[in-house]
């Protein structure tokens, strides 16, 4: 076999087995969320009522874990699952796009109810990922969280914590913007 032919080959080799980490540590842990929410007033666990403030969003309440949030009007929320730091935490996912399958890793914001670790428990496990950031302390409309950074596929994604009757709860941001309105509008019932 000639030198090109030997190089191509092992190429293709690297590029499939290296894909085929990035898929599965992507979806490892992380099951398709269950549509909850799609533009009406039924939801499974929670309660959809529109914004009389802004009618460009809707209120959402997660009366499983007694908190309420604002949403774009037109998104969509859908219940999930994820495994942190080896048990499974309930979620909700917020996001423009619908989800019919495998979620692949496309949420603007996530939302996750931890309620086996504290606060400090879970920036301790964090830490001991290479690409993890303290930013320590930042403040949005009544609510105090810690904000972490980490890096995902190189790009730095920001990590909100904040605790409330012994639930700590995680919020993921992929879109920034309507992440701050989500925890400008947070609150604990």
């Amino acid at each position: 076999m000639n030198s090109a032919l030997k190089t191509f080959f092992t190429i293709l080799v690297t590029a499939l087995v290296a894909g085929g980490g990035v898929y599965w540590w992507q979806n490892s842990g992380q099951e398709a969320p269950e549509e909850i929410v799609e533009d009406t007033a039924e939801t499974i666990g929670g309660q959809e009522t529109e914004n009389e403030v802004n009618e460009s969003e809707k209120d959402y309440t997660w009366s499983k874990y007694d908190i309420a949030f604002n949403y774009p009007d037109g998104w969509n929320i859908y219940d999930t699952q994820l495994n942190i730091d080896g048990q499974e935490s309930d979620g909700l996912v917020v996001t423009e796009s619908e989800i019919t399958g495998d979620t692949g890793g496309g949420f603007e914001i996530e939302v996750y109810a931890v309620t086996h670790l504290l606060l400090e428990e879970r920036v301790d496990n964090l830490s001991s990922i290479n690409s993890f950031e303290d930013a320590g302390q930042v403040k949005f409309g009544e609510n105090t969280f810690r904000l972490v950074y980490r890096d995902v596929f190189g790009l730095r994604r920001p990590l909100y914590l904040i605790e409330s009757n012994g639930v700590l709860y995680q919020i993921h941001a992929q879109n920034e913007a309507v992440a701050d309105d989500v925890l400008e509008s947070l609150s604990f019932l």
